[in-house]
């Protein structure tokens, strides 16, 4: 705002010097020209002519603006001067040119530089004059004739300026106090705007957040609930295992144990003589009942894994296959985490109990081979077997032949895991899991 005021001052005061030196120029070419215009213009002015030039000057409201007056021909000779000035000399060309094209041309004479003019003693309380060139037209025509040269009293424009200066100065300052409040309240309410985005902001980083936290506690819990659920089931199908194993198994076993000799008297009633066999047939179906019982009571107890790692996991369920078969099973079982939770465990020896039981009723046990690896946070886990005869047993309904591979889909499936199942090009089956650890 400081350059501007200072731009405008300087404007507003070339502009007062430049108007009230042409208003200057015009007032006194009208005093001037009747006095020039019949006279010889190639010497200087007749004594009548200068006397009457010199009273104008003379007179009391000229005389308080005007120090001196000189007029100069077209050729640049001088013909007149005010007393007090010289009387020699002439006009610079270029301001001879320039005023022959109708300009005034305006100089700030400082203490009179060319020596022409004592201004301080005719008007000591001023050090400055203003130095004029008008042109001094011909009557009634536009046509220059001669040069007039004024010197005038700066004080009279000093006070014009002044108070033009103060004027701009008091504008530039209300201007600037007027955009200073504008700017204020403009960047006070900018502000208030940002602090109420920022705080806004902040308050949905903070909602969010507190979501995210609660939709992975909801997450964890889930998690959790599964996995307990996973547990609860095995824990449920152990109960029942008991309950099988304690309750119908001891009660045929005890039928065996109360069930007569062959050589017992009862046997030779005359009913029981005319079925020789019927202990025999009762006691193969006693115990293949038996057998079809303590089969299923050994499934459904939970296996001892509980204190296991993973690897000592899957060695358990194949060492009891084995065992239980009679067969061998080529392993392959990379480094496992150390750490796991229960229900991957168990999750893990089912699938291999499962996909080795299968491999023997479907393949008589023939290129059984399990792989483990743990890769990316998962266990991946292969069984496979090669071609081979099906154990002779009597047929299952259709409903019934896919029960195992759907209890092993949704035991994996409850862990988030993946269950694939393809048929070889040799004809035999291979059982590939992908089971992810909990967090």
């Amino acid at each position: 705002m400081a350059l501007l005021g200072f731009w405008v001052e300087r404007r507003i005061r070339a502009s007062w010097v430049q108007s009230m030196a042409e208003a200057a120029a015009v007032y006194l070419e009208s005093f001037l020209s009747p006095h020039i215009q019949d006279v010889d213009l190639s010497a200087p002015l007749p004594p009548d002519s200068a006397q009457a030039i010199g009273d104008l000057l003379a007179h009391r409201n000229l005389s308080r603006r005007v120090a001196a007056i000189r007029i100069w021909n077209l050729e640049g000779k001088l013909l007149y001067s005010t007393p007090g000035t010289a009387l020699h000399g002439t006009l610079k060309q270029d301001y001879l040119n320039r005023v022959r094209n109708r300009e005034t041309l305006i100089e700030m004479d400082d203490d009179g530089h060319d020596g022409h003019v004592d201004h301080a003693a005719a008007h000591p309380d001023d050090s400055r004059l203003i130095e004029i060139y008008a042109p001094i037209f011909e009557k009634n025509t536009r046509n220059v004739i001669a040069v007039g040269e004024f010197y005038e009293f700066s004080s009279f424009l000093h006070a014009e300026v002044d108070r033009a200066k103060y004027s701009t100065w008091l504008i530039v300052a209300i201007v600037a106090s007027l955009l200073m409040v504008m700017i204020y309240f403009t960047m006070r309410r900018a502000s208030r705007v940002v602090t109420e985005q920022r705080s806004l902001l902040e308050r949905n980083i903070e909602r969010a957040s507190s979501m995210a936290r609660r939709d992975n506690t909801r997450r964890r819990a889930v998690e959790r609930a599964r996995l307990d659920a996973s547990l609860l089931n095995e824990t449920y199908l152990a109960s029942v295992g008991a309950d099988l194993h304690d309750g119908p198994i001891q009660l045929l076993s005890l039928l065996m144990l109360k069930m007569p000799q062959r050589d017992e008297p009862v046997w030779r009633s005359p009913g029981a003589a005319a079925d020789p066999s019927f202990r025999d047939e009762l006691e193969k179906l006693i115990q293949l009942a038996l057998a079809d019982l303590r089969n299923l009571s050994a499934g459904l107890v939970l296996p001892e894994t509980q204190h296991l790692s993973l690897t000592e996991t899957l060695d358990l369920a194949i060492r009891r296959h084995e065992e239980n078969t009679g067969t061998r099973v080529r392993r392959s079982i990379g480094p496992m985490p150390s750490e796991a939770s229960d229900a991957v465990r168990i999750c893990l020896y089912r699938v291999v109990q499962e996909a080795l039981t299968n491999a023997y009723k479907h393949a008589g046990g023939v290129g059984q081979t399990v792989t483990a690896r743990h890769e990316n946070g998962s266990i991946d886990l292969a069984i496979s077997n090669a071609a081979g005869r099906q154990i002779s047993r009597p047929q299952a309904p259709a409903h019934q032949q896919k029960l195992g591979l759907k209890a092993l889909e949704s035991r994996v499936g409850a862990l988030g895991g993946t269950v694939s199942i393809r048929t070889l090009e040799d004809g035999g089956t291979r059982v590939e899991v992908t089971i992810p650890l909990a967090e």
